[in-house]
């Protein structure tokens, strides 16, 4: 079945996306750790959809990203017990 789940998570920008709008380098940051992966809670991550709630990022010694608490959606897929699925 697909879903569109909300999810919060901690995204790391790395400094070559420094350039883009905060909002464009955090998407391209959540495409990049996000799509495509496959969780067991989840399934698997077909695509981010939308971005939420940014909070105010961080910085950790002795590494130069920014660090935003972010809330966003996903597009997943995760096939339910006895669903048949035709491809």
């Amino acid at each position: 079945m697909y879903k569109i789940l909300t999810v919060h998570d901690r995204v790391k920008v790395h400094p070559s996306k420094f350039d883009l709008p905060k909002e464009e380098a955090i998407r391209q940051s959540l495409v990049e750790k996000w799509e495509g992966i496959v969780d067991r809670q989840l399934g698997v991550v077909l695509a981010v959809t939308g971005v939420g709630e940014i909070g105010e990022a961080k910085i950790y010694p002795g590494n130069g990203s920014l660090h935003y608490p972010v809330d966003f959606e996903v597009l997943v897929y995760k096939p339910e017990e006895h669903e048949i699925v035709v491809g």
